[in-house]
């Protein structure tokens, strides 16, 4: 990605920067309209003119108006008595008109972009009607779950020509008999849907007659003049409300409403509002509440965090450079190559395949595509980081402006911030450093640790060590930490296998430049060090139920040794397991066979907190640890799930060949994980049930969750369900 670089600046001068800065907003409102435009262009080159953001938009607004035009065409034409009805009634009566409106909206933008004749989009439309015919139809032969086995088939595929082909395949084994629509058939049903939009939107569409040739011409519906200025009005004003939100070369200016902004061009700050919610009366309450001086702390709060100013670490800029122009993989920097596709297979070696190997095949052909998509994207990103990186180091110093979610956490505006990933992370420094004085080394010798997290003396990771044996473990591998500070580059096996491979090199640079110093306390240090919550979902809820003992399992007490209740909870189910196991149960045994761990139940617990229930701990088993052994059995690099067990037959009790992929495995330790959980943080448990029952006595009423924290933020738990049609 190439855009034109600012004048490098390291001025203090403060009119200076500031019009350094507005040329950055302006740049960035450009930029974000040109990639609106550009997407939308792309979106509609792939699917169609009726996919793009404004024509959706158009089309919903549209629905109610065409339904209307619809049902009045259907009560017209749907007569007892003498006379020849009209072809399509049959059909059209079978389907919602919203639904007849919305397929009829898409067939004309569709049409529309392309510059299709008016023949052509009613043939497309009559196509589309005879696709929901066939779904009906094979819904009301093989029940509703046929058809959605059916979809997902066909929405597993992104090209809309093979979707077809695989839809067309589906219909023809389900309903052999069908016989599909001629051209004048499709014709016939998709005209009066064509003059229901045309009669209900008579100032957004039109008909016109084009010449064709020599004593030719076409009829095409289009855009009247009004509909064309709404269309480009709607495309611009959503296309200006992209900008893209980059760190700032000066202070933000402070929230002080709702409608701050940060920014100093209007057209930038308009997009950024203190708190991240759409809806209404969240809204009013916040700025009743501001109003009322209620959240002055809140506001001072989140002043603070995006005053902080910082600079871009060099070092560590040049060092991710490096690493994606080498090609070193396994750090989490995007990979400069893409993965090499197989040469295509004889048909001689295809038929000598097994099901299972065709299936395996196709699936590492897919997972190769799969992965280069997502290598393309993570370079596009990664380039994207590094230039505004590039331009950030020319800065003495910038800032990061910061806002709320809708529960009150901050977050950084810009997607380039401290916030990220390790790679990301590592960039950051502070503008303005601090001498270490008497305890600063100490914690920069925890951080350091912390971000290798390699094993310890006491044979326990850094991380759930002492802070003493952490700081010992600098001290005995300072030769490794100096080396590394030196030159990251020609030590990179030593820092590779790092928990934050990034972020240890940050720390090893500084603890060199501190040791070069003659580990003076007078050493001025700009690295930040980090200090995470433990589970803070579970800690909030012990510290607000006064609980010591769960207190104590997400570290809010005093201990020399950090708490670790991931580990605990898979003791207390891993106990449960074998107790089961002893008493015959071949699936607990086959469980504590494959293994169970901190790292197998850390997703379940972690979400406990945020109302994950056994359901849901089972499906995270699933995506998290069944899936990928799965694929790899299919792709050909295990030979087994070693938590698969056969099926049985559920009326018979035989034992089945084909094995359920872990599927009973993930309901067995949800279950156990479960049990483990509510009874070890059953004051937490009890919080949460209190939350629940509150907010569906609310529900009940139609009422959203609202209360007031502490520091004065209105907070709105509103998760409405709304009332679609598919």
């Amino acid at each position: 990605m190439h855009t034109q670089a600012l004048t490098t600046l390291t001025t203090h001068d403060t009119p200076t920067l500031i019009e350094a800065q507005r040329r950055i907003e302006t740049r960035s409102s450009k930029e974000g309209y040109e990639r609106y435009i550009k997407q939308q262009q792309s979106t509609a080159d792939n699917l169609g003119g009726q996919s793009t953001a404004e024509a959706v938009k158009m089309i919903r607004g549209s629905i109610p108006l065409v339904s209307e035009q619809v049902s009045l065409w259907i009560a017209e034409n749907d007569y007892e008595g003498p006379g020849k009805r009209h072809a399509a009634l049959s059909v059209l009566k079978r389907f919602d008109p919203d639904l007849l409106a919305f397929i009829a909206l898409n067939a004309i933008f569709s049409g529309i972009t392309a510059q299709h004749p008016a023949v052509t989009v009613q043939t497309a439309l009559g196509g589309q009607i005879e696709a929901e015919v066939i779904a009906l139809d094979i819904e009301e032969a093989a029940g509703r779950k046929a058809t959605k086995r059916m979809k997902a088939v066909i929405e597993k595929n992104g090209s809309a020509r093979q979707r077809k082909k695989i839809f067309n395949k589906l219909a023809s084994e389900h309903l052999p008999e069908h016989e599909a629509w001629t051209q004048d058939v499709k014709v016939r049903v998709g005209e009066p849907l064509v003059s229901a939009v045309l009669q209900a939107m008579p100032d957004m569409f039109e008909l016109m007659t084009l010449p064709r040739g020599v004593n030719k011409s076409e009829t095409v519906i289009r855009l009247t003049d009004e509909g064309v200025a709404m269309f480009g009005s709607l495309r611009e004003s959503m296309a200006w409300m992209q900008p893209i939100h980059r760190p700032m070369v000066v202070p933000p200016r402070p929230w002080t409403d709702m409608d701050t902004g940060a920014y100093y061009e209007e057209r930038t700050s308009r997009t950024v509002k203190l708190v991240r919610t759409f809806n209404k009366d969240h809204k009013r309450l916040i700025r009743e509440s501001i109003a009322a001086g209620r959240m002055d702390y809140v506001l001072k709060a989140v002043n603070v965090a995006q005053e902080t100013s910082w600079a871009i670490n060099k070092p560590l800029l040049d060092l991710v450079h490096w690493v994606f122009e080498e090609g070193i993989n396994d750090l989490g920097v995007a990979s400069n190559q893409l993965l090499p596709i197989p040469a295509k297979l004889e048909a001689s070696e295809w038929d000598a395949m097994t099901p299972e190997q065709r299936k395996g095949h196709r699936m590492s052909l897919a997972g190769i595509h799969e992965r280069n998509r997502g290598i393309v994207s993570d370079q596009a990103v990664l380039l994207r980081d590094l230039e505004t990186a590039n331009e950030l180091s020319g800065f003495y110093s910038f800032w990061l402006p910061h806002n709320l979610d809708f529960r009150g956490r901050v977050y950084p505006v810009p997607h380039f911030n401290h916030q990220r990933a390790d790679h990301i992370k590592s960039m950051f420094r502070f503008a303005e450093g601090c001498p270490l004085g008497e305890y600063g080394a100490g914690w920069l010798s925890v951080h350091l640790a912390n971000c290798g997290d390699f094993m310890t003396p006491s044979g326990r990771k850094a991380s759930k060590a002492s802070f003493d044996d952490r700081i010992q473990w600098v001290e005995d591998n300072e030769f490794m930490i100096l080396s590394v500070g030196k030159d990251p580059k020609a030590t990179v096996d030593l820092w590779k296998e790092a928990d934050s491979p990034f972020m240890f090199v940050a720390a090893c640079i500084e603890y060199y430049q501190w040791v070069q110093s003659g580990r003076s306390e007078a050493f001025v240090s700009y690295l930040p060090v980090a200090l995470d919550g433990s589970n803070s979902g579970l800690q909030h809820y012990s510290a607000a139920m006064r609980s010591k003992e769960e207190a104590a399992y997400v570290s809010l007490l005093t201990s020399d040794i950090p708490a670790d209740l991931y580990q605990t909870i898979a003791d207390k189910a891993v106990a449960e397991i074998e107790k089961d196991a002893s008493e015959g149960n071949s699936l607990a045994y086959t469980i504590l066979q494959a293994g169970v761990g901190r790292s197998t139940v850390k997703r379940n617990v972690m979400t406990f907190a945020y109302s994950s229930e056994q359901f849901g701990f089972r499906q995270q088993l699933m995506d998290d640890l069944m899936k990928p052994l799965n694929e790899a059995v299919f792709l050909g690099k295990l030979d087994r799930n070693p938590y698969a067990i056969n099926r049985v037959n559920k009326d018979t009790g035989e034992v089945l060949d084909e094995l359920d992929g872990g599927f009973s495995a993930a309901g067995y330790l949800a279950a156990k994980v479960w049990q483990a959980v509510t009874q070890t943080v059953t004051k937490a448990t009890e919080g949460m049930e209190f939350f629940k029952k509150v907010a569906a006595t609310l529900a009940h009423e139609k009422l959203p969750l609202v209360w007031t924290t502490p520091l004065g933020l209105p907070v709105v738990h509103r998760y409405s369900v709304w009332e679609t049609k598919t």
